[in-house]
């Protein structure tokens, strides 16, 4: 199934829950309300997710492209050790 068919079949489902809210009797249970009010907000999110998934489907990222994040780790996770390893060193050597 592709994006624009997922996206078309949440749309149907979401309607349709919104419609049947609409149309809830005011003695309906409050079990039935939460229901439909859950599959509403359900509906909302996996929109959102079908829309943000195609939106990233269209970026072409390189995969030699740097990640500032995981660089910064790097380099945090060297200066410790070498400061671990001169410590040591350090620490050795005058014993």
């Amino acid at each position: 199934m592709t994006s624009q068919e997922q996206k078309k079949s949440i749309e149907q489902s979401l309607k349709k829950f919104k419609e049947l809210r609409r149309n809830l009797s005011p003695d309906a249970s409050v079990d039935k309300k939460r229901y439909l009010d859950e599959m509403i907000l359900m509906g909302e999110k996996a929109l959102g997710g079908v829309v943000q998934h195609s939106r990233k489907a269209h970026q072409h990222v390189s995969p030699f492209s740097l990640s500032w994040r995981r660089v910064g780790q790097r380099l945090l996770l060297i200066a410790v050790v070498s400061i671990v390893t001169f410590g040591a060193y350090a620490f050795l050597g005058w014993v």
